[in-house]
């Protein structure tokens, strides 16, 4: 049986592994970002968009969220997208797959750790004034990341069970893949 202390050393880790990943995700995508440590809360008026895609490992289950502007999806899209006005469904498919590209990030990272957690499709939502729960379990954490376009919000949650451990990296270990470079199937 694992301590709070424990659960929360874990958890800290793991965000970690979320803020390198994002802020290497977003620099190499053209938007390089910043870590706010102690960010005000969040807040995001007017028109938005929310990716959040689930994870479930034998001993641990939880999600990951992005939240933003719609200026800052459209500051996302590929070149070749930028010619037409963004869509709905253009600005969704976009954030949904920064979601994925992000997670799979601490997934590797995880796995690298011995925990390979399964994960869910993205699901999108498109509005004003989104607002989000505050999660009633487990353990969650905002992060912000500012960039010119603006700030985007990544929220970690994570239940972990009793017997839940992070075993140790091994060290030296070789660098893992980025995303994209190898393909598996």
């Amino acid at each position: 049986m694992r301590t709070l202390v424990e659960q929360g050393q874990y958890f800290a880790e793991i965000q970690e592994y979320l803020v390198k990943g994002s802020l290497d995700l977003f620099k190499s995508y053209g938007l390089p970002v910043e870590h706010a440590i102690g960010a005000p809360s969040l807040h995001i008026g007017g028109p938005s968009v929310m990716a959040v895609i689930g994870y479930a490992a034998t001993t641990v289950r939880g999600s990951l969220l992005l939240l933003t502007s719609r200026a800052v999806v459209a500051a996302l899209q590929p070149a070749e997208l930028r010619d037409e006005p963004p869509t709905e469904a253009a600005l969704r498919d976009v954030l949904g797959e920064f979601c994925n590209m992000l997670v799979g990030r601490m997934k590797n990272r995880l796995v690298a750790r011995g925990i390979a957690p399964l994960l869910s499709t993205p699901t999108t939502i498109f509005g004003d004034d989104l607002k989000l729960p505050v999660p009633t379990s487990g353990m969650s954490a905002w992060q912000r990341f500012s960039s010119s376009a603006g700030d985007i919000h990544v929220r970690l949650d994570a239940t972990f069970d009793l017997d839940f451990a992070l075993p140790e990296g091994e060290s030296g270990a070789p660098d893992l893949p980025v995303e994209g470079e190898t393909v598996l199937f």
